[in-house]
């Protein structure tokens, strides 16, 4: 009964051994199917004076968000740019 039982455990280390899949998870394969830890996006760090200030305050962003803010302020500008070349008097 001794060695049947032996033979059993020797067949499944093999057959564990040939199909990784069905492989019970050890310490090695444990460490090596841990996750990543996601990257740090790259950040663009710029330093900007709000109007009627004179202190600086550094503002940090990813470059799409910088990309985001830089058009969003292109089509305020242009807003207004159509608006004063189409308003001459007044009342405007």
């Amino acid at each position: 009964m001794l060695i049947a039982a032996a033979l059993a455990a020797g067949l499944l280390l093999a057959q564990a051994a040939a199909d990784p899949a069905t492989a019970p998870a050890t310490a090695a394969t444990a460490v090596a199917a841990k996750p990543e830890m996601p990257k740090k996006p790259k950040l663009i760090c710029t330093d900007e004076t709000p109007v009627g200030s004179v202190i600086s305050k550094r503002t940090c962003r990813t470059p799409q968000q910088a990309e985001t803010d830089q058009a969003a302020a292109r089509r305020a500008t242009d807003r207004l740019m159509d608006r004063l070349a189409t308003c001459s008097a007044a009342s405007c």
